[in-house]
């Protein structure tokens, strides 16, 4: 299992560079619809690991808490990006675009 989420987490990144390219590219539309298409896999992916890491701090490795905490906290940014963020940009952009 937990070489199933590292090499997601490299997916992950391989695609976020995608988007960092599109949005150097100027093709910010582009760069919304990989992370779009990203956010189910994320959540998922999120989900999954707290679950596990939470077993295990909750079991046996409280000293560990602490980066456990971050990794959930970096997830957490992730979802709210794709909930709150990702919307307005793209709103933002159309509006731009549209006014030039």
């Amino acid at each position: 299992m937990i070489e199933r989420l590292k090499s997601q987490h490299r997916s992950f990144e391989s695609k976020i560079a995608k988007v960092q390219d599109s949005i150097n590219n100027d093709d910010i539309v582009h760069a919304a619809a990989i992370i779009r298409n990203m956010a189910d896999k994320v959540t998922h992916h999120a989900v999954e690991e707290e679950a596990r890491l939470m077993r295990v701090i909750m079991q046996k490795a409280k000293d560990e808490s602490p980066e456990s905490i971050r990794v959930m906290q970096e997830h957490n940014w992730v979802m709210n990006f794709f909930k709150n963020k990702l919307i307005a940009i793209e709103n933002i952009y159309r509006l731009f675009i549209c006014n030039y």
